[in-house]
């Protein structure tokens, strides 16, 4: 009985195992944002946040207590998923200085339909994505655009079925000069 043990030991530690590096097919917009949002905690910058619903507009000087949480809609456009593998066309477009990462979903029911990322020579510096999520009860459209340094802004329309459908629009500048 011991050496059974023993045997099951030496094998079981002998045994291949393959420790894969968890890597991004696509761009990591989950680790984007969630950078972002760290770095725009420490800064503290003053906002000037703009909300329109359906016509009717709010706007406010502020500053974000929670970054993480503000960006999360970002987070919803996150294409780099065991399931999206393969679901996404992507084409590059370079410039002198510059160049741009552009995914279209191949399947229409994918919820992210594209995700455009634009970066500098090195870094990414504006996001845009254009989400649709839909189910037996209403229908939802985005638009997201995050600008490094500047703002962001998601806007978007929202279709409950019998109601009427709403509009609105989120823009955050950031006022505080880089």
């Amino acid at each position: 009985m011991k050496k059974g043990v023993l045997l099951f030991l030496f094998f079981a530690g002998c045994t291949r195992h393959e420790v894969r590096e968890n890597q991004a097919e696509y761009f990591n917009l989950v680790h984007f944002i969630h950078q972002e949002a760290t770095r725009l905690d420490s800064l503290g910058i003053p906002v000037h946040k703009t909300v329109v619903m359906n016509g009717e507009s709010e706007e406010k000087t502020l500053k974000i207590r929670n970054w993480r949480q503000e960006l999360a809609p970002f987070r919803e456009a996150d294409i780099n998923k065991k399931a999206y593998l393969g679901s996404y066309r992507t084409d590059t477009t370079f410039s002198a200085s510059s160049f741009s990462v552009h995914y279209t979903a191949l399947d229409s029911s994918l919820p992210t339909r594209t995700l455009t990322v634009h970066f500098d020579s090195v870094n990414p510096v504006r996001v845009s994505a254009l989400i649709r999520t839909s189910n037996v009860l209403y229908t939802l459209y985005q638009q997201l655009n995050y600008v490094r340094d500047q703002g962001y802004s998601v806007q978007g329309r929202q279709q409950i079925k019998f109601m009427e459908p709403d509009s609105f629009r989120i823009q955050v500048d950031f006022l505080k000069p880089y």
